[in-house]
């Protein structure tokens, strides 16, 4: 019975070591454990935060290609109407240098047709009153010459005459002050034409 007693305080003491030695496993087992959760809890969350992070900066990024490519599309669209805006009004220009090109050239062509039928008007007038001068010379040198008429007539005669071509260069002046007036406002048309262009 001793040699079995001793077993069992051999086998006692043995369990107690082995109670001892579980029960410090499962201390450090556990602590370990705890420690190993609250690593990956820490790391995960780590992780997480990088994560959130990196989610955030992915989305800044998109919202602003999403703004670069809006301000893009904005600035060809209003490129384009602008453009097309432009086109319209020098469209426009066009027509109305076109149109103020017209008017000067009717304005130019007007008084140069002014000119020509002043000049003409002047010449007509002047070879009117140079044939009646000679018509006049002409029958007062035949009335001398007859010798029919007296001298009272012929002076008398002399006296229409000269109030006949008075008369006639008086209204050759008129026709070319009237002549002149009128070249006058064609002038001014013509000018204000050109300022129209110019404008």
């Amino acid at each position: 019975m001793q040699f079995n007693a001793r077993k069992e305080l051999k086998r006692r003491k043995t369990n107690k070591n082995l109670r001892e030695i579980d029960a410090a496993s499962i201390i450090q087992r556990r602590y370990r454990g705890r420690r190993g959760r609250i690593l990956f809890l820490n790391k995960r969350s780590a992780n997480l935060e990088r994560i959130r992070l990196i989610a955030e900066q992915e989305l800044a990024l998109e919202e602003a290609e999403m703004h670069a490519a809006a301000t893009k599309i904005q600035t060809v669209f209003k490129g384009r109407r602008a453009r097309r805006k432009m086109e319209a009004r020098r469209g426009e220009l066009r027509e109305l240098e076109a149109e103020a090109e017209k008017v000067r050239k009717q304005a130019e062509s007007n008084a140069a047709a002014q000119r020509i039928s002043n000049v003409m008007r002047a010449f007509v007038a002047f070879r009117k009153v140079v044939k009646r001068k000679r018509e006049n010379a002409a029958r007062l040198a035949e009335l001398e010459g007859a010798g029919d008429a007296s001298v009272k007539e012929i002076e008398e005669m002399k006296g229409r005459m000269q109030a006949e071509i008075r008369a006639m260069e008086m209204q050759a002046s008129l026709q070319s002050a009237r002549d002149r007036k009128d070249l006058d406002v064609k002038d001014r048309e013509f000018k204000d034409a050109l300022e129209k262009e110019q404008r």
